[in-house]
């Protein structure tokens, strides 16, 4: 160690962030708890009232203890139903009591009720019809108790769709696939269909009866499907929110279990409202209830599960102004699930209000060997937390920006000067501490670092100071003399020159060509990559082993929206020094490759751009001179050498003798992409000035700055 930072100050720094209530896994959510939701400002004022409306019926569900005692001593024991059978549209017991045994069907003899269920050999011949009808916008619940067949196979618990006049599916389906994972699908008839995904590594037991329920709230969105397991939330996994449109569902018979072999079924319950989650839990827990009830217990001598259990079922079946209060509740999850997947929303970090921070020293650095508790701190050589400031992470935050704080104001600068000069005045943007390098101009660095906090933290005005300096506007032209006295440009002596980054590299092409699709926000996009590039890095049952590539708009987002997966960063980006995300990295290395020219010449992202530009430049002017010329002004924004429109005119006349002699060729070369190929030009002569483009884009003033 060279900086003056114990071991124990380490510790007590990490204890601010040892305290917040977001889980270690986040089972692949797209917004994983806790999240904050804006709403459009159109829902504003009906997110604020659904909030007031599900706060006030929070507080009147308030559990009586002595009423509920009160109840179980005048209790008869009969229980009829576990919930409220208010909008149960059916219900198929499958007891041989109450049941017809299906053809290809047993009796299953060792459910949790014991002798109950039906055990399927391949699947059943087995349809029910659901009482009145429903549309997408409407929620539905349905519970069941599965027995998961004897080995992983792709199954159809549930199928209730069936085609519209346009041929599109409408109506919803529960299914299971060969990793173990259940999902339920809605189709709205119109090509859209949402999802909730329970993935294998959630998956119910193998060769055992598990309760599930499938609840949709009605929201027409992802995030409006939830699904338990045993009367247990499971984290679901959709990557990306997707929506439906209204629709009226047809009222065909349902299939119940059309394949499930080997599996096996009872006790389903359909109901065309959203069951809260202690509904769900009665259900989960039926056949435990009616045997307590039965029991006659005294209350005195329940056991504490027993007891909520018992709680539970006066709350929401005997007891009328809870029943309602959460029959209210269970009526706002519609609109709210239909706002909240239309709204943004940003992952937040909550502190826990139960704990306060804190943190163990690690005996060299093993999780699992704690030794001297410690509480929150920042390092004794660094100024200390304000007494007013709570000991949590706003305090932090707060010490973290105090005039008097030596590092926050410094780093962010530095950083920025990186970011437009290419090198931070510290090298080692990533260690200000004594094994980074000493700052060029320390005075600065410092004169930055206090106008930074003098005009309010502006990172604007700090770039524009930035950019508009004489530093920065300098020529970066080398001399002879520049070169020997300052070879690597520590002391600025010319203009910055650096190989652009690889999303600013993919986003100026797709600019120039008038590719980019400037809109701002929405979800992650899966531009042009090589087929099976995620197998390798990916675990079975992944949901990012298959990389699907997106269509349309999609593939000429900017570079910002690319969906990244960690350790499997896009491949043209990767050739361009792009970090793999597995840890964070300040400052990127630059190097120079063969590679990076290969991808430039041959990746279909730059090969259709440099298409795109040849036909503006098309549009514009016949002869090949000033057709280059106005390729060149485009590109770089300045006049062309005369040298270098020579070159390209000679190139295009020797490239268009080749595709004219090769015309497959040149179907190949102006094919790639999935953007149309116009007819205006012959085909030859879109690929001569693709390649000609193609050449304009791979120089070095292009991919520098």
């Amino acid at each position: 160690k060279f900086d003056p930072i114990s071991q124990r100050e380490f510790f007590q720094l990490g204890a601010f962030f040892n305290n917040t209530t977001q889980p270690a896994m986040d089972g692949n959510q797209k917004d994983s708890p806790p999240v904050i939701v804006i709403p459009n400002a159109e829902d504003e004022k009906e997110w604020a009232k659904l909030q007031e409306v599900r706060a006030e019926a929070g507080r009147s569900m308030v559990v009586d203890e002595e009423l509920v005692k009160d109840w179980w001593q005048k209790s008869e024991g009969a229980v009829d139903r576990p919930i409220d059978s208010a909008n149960l549209s059916l219900w198929l017991p499958l007891h041989e009591k109450e049941s017809e045994l299906p053809k290809g069907g047993s009796w299953a003899e060792n459910h949790p009720a014991g002798k109950r269920g039906i055990r399927f050999e391949n699947g059943a011949d087995l349809q029910a019809e659901l009482v009145g009808q429903s549309q997408t916008e409407a929620p539905l619940s349905i519970s069941f108790w599965l027995r998961t067949p004897d080995r992983l196979v792709g199954t159809t618990l549930f199928d209730q769709t069936t085609k519209a006049e346009n041929g599109k599916l409408l109506g919803w389906r529960i299914t299971t696939n060969t990793q173990g994972a259940l999902t339920f699908q809605l189709h709205d008839g119109f090509g859209k269909s949402i999802k909730g995904l329970l993935p294998g590594e959630e998956a119910l037991a193998p060769k055992e009866w598990s309760h599930v329920c499938v609840r949709y709230s009605g929201g027409l969105a992802n995030s409006a499907v939830s699904i338990l397991v045993n009367g247990v939330p499971r984290n679901l996994r959709n990557s990306t929110q997707q929506t439906i449109q209204p629709a009226q569902l047809s009222n065909s018979a349902l299939k119940v279990a059309p394949s499930l072999p080997t599996g096996g079924m009872s006790d389903v319950r359909i109901y065309r409202r959203w069951l809260n989650d202690k509904e769900v839990m009665l259900l989960a827990h039926e056949f435990e209830l009616r045997d307590l009830l039965d029991r006659r217990i005294a209350w005195s001598n329940l056991d504490e599960g027993e007891r909520k259990l018992a709680t539970a079922y006066h709350n929401q079946v005997i007891n009328t102004e809870f029943r309602a209060a959460a029959r209210r509740f269970a009526k706002s999850q519609t609109r709210r699930d239909f706002v909240y997947a239309r709204s943004v929303t940003s992952l937040v970090s909550e502190e826990r209000s139960e704990s306060k921070p804190r943190a163990w020293i690690l005996n060299r650095g093993e999780y699992d060997q704690r030794g001297e508790e410690v509480g929150p701190g920042v390092p004794d050589v660094l100024p200390q937390m304000g007494d007013e400031w709570p000991q949590n992470r706003l305090g932090l935050a707060k010490w973290l920006v105090q005039p008097d704080h030596p590092l926050t104001a410094r780093v962010t600068v530095n950083r920025l000067w990186q970011s437009i000069f290419g090198t931070g005045l510290v090298e080692t943007a990533e260690d200000f501490g004594a094994t980074g390098t000493p700052p060029t101009h320390p005075e600065l660095l410092d004169w930055l670092a206090a106008e930074f906090m003098a005009s309010g933290w502006d990172v604007h005005h700090l770039i524009k100071l930035m950019a508009t300096s004489a530093t920065y506007r300098q020529s970066s032209r080398v001399t002879p003399e520049k070169l020997a006295s300052d070879p690597a440009n520590r002391f600025f002596s010319r203009g910055p020159r650096v190989r652009l980054d690889a999303e600013v590299l993919r986003d100026q092409a797709l600019a120039v060509s008038g590719l980019l699709v400037p809109t701002v926000g929405g979800p992650s996009v899966k531009p042009y990559q090589p087929s099976g590039v995620w197998k390798p890095v990916a675990f079975a049952g992944s949901n990012t082993r298959e990389y699907k590539q997106d269509a349309g708009d999609a593939l000429y987002r900017r570079s910002l929206y690319t969906f990244w997966k960690k350790t499997s960063p896009p491949t043209s980006m990767a050739a361009f020094d792009a970090p793999t995300r597995e840890s964070c990295i300040v400052r990127r290395e630059r190097t120079n490759t063969p590679m990076q020219a290969l991808v430039l010449m041959n990746d279909p992202q730059f090969v259709e751009a440099a298409r795109h530009l040849a036909v503006k430049a098309m549009k514009v002017v016949d002869d090949d001179f000033y057709r280059a010329a106005w390729m060149m002004r485009t590109v770089f924004t300045r006049p062309a050498d005369a040298r270098d429109l020579d070159a390209l005119k000679a190139a295009a006349a020797q490239f268009r003798a080749y595709f004219k002699s090769a015309p497959e060729e040149a179907q190949a070369l102006v094919s790639i992409g999935e953007s149309e190929v116009t007819d205006e030009f012959e085909i030859a002569e879109i690929a001569t000035w693709t390649i000609i483009a193609n050449i304009v884009m791979n120089r070095d003033d292009f991919i520098s700055k």
